[in-house]
């Protein structure tokens, strides 16, 4: 009878211990590196969003005011010109609204946290907008030459 018990195979509790503390381990470290991956693809996801964003609303304005007969006024978050029909169109950012046309119904994006026109030279328009989202925030700038 003592040689049956002394022969039976099978892991102690120290063997199983050791094995679940293991596992534990493993399983940690993977649902860090998901959490980790997760953020990570949130973060970039949101930037591809915000650089999307202003490359849209920056290829409206300049497409516009290359379009424009004349400029008429330039300011620091508006400006107006004249289009090809001679009618007085603007282009501007209120804070309530974001970056808008003519007026507020006409919203180009509610993204844009700040927009800032600066004439550098007579005829050198340089344009400057910031997008944010929680944290982070983007800007995209580009000139354009003006007829004045």
């Amino acid at each position: 009878m003592n040689r049956l018990i002394s022969k039976q195979d099978g892991y102690t509790v120290v063997e199983m211990m050791v094995v679940i503390s293991i596992l534990g381990i493993l399983i940690g470290a993977l649902i860090g590196i998901n959490r980790t991956l997760l953020t990570t693809w949130l973060n970039s996801n949101l930037h591809s969003q915000l650089q999307q964003e202003l490359r849209v609303s920056m290829n409206q304005i300049v497409s516009n005011l290359r379009s424009a007969k004349q400029i008429i006024t330039v300011e620091q978050q508006r400006i107006s010109f004249y289009d090809q029909q001679f009618a007085e169109q603007e282009i501007y950012y209120k804070s309530e609204v974001g970056l808008a046309h003519n007026d507020d119904l006409n919203l180009i994006s509610n993204r844009i946290s700040d927009l800032k026109f600066e004439l550098v030279a007579d005829d050198l328009l340089v344009i400057k907008l910031v997008a944010k989202k929680d944290k982070l925030e983007r800007e995209l700038q580009t000139g354009l030459v003006i007829n004045r």
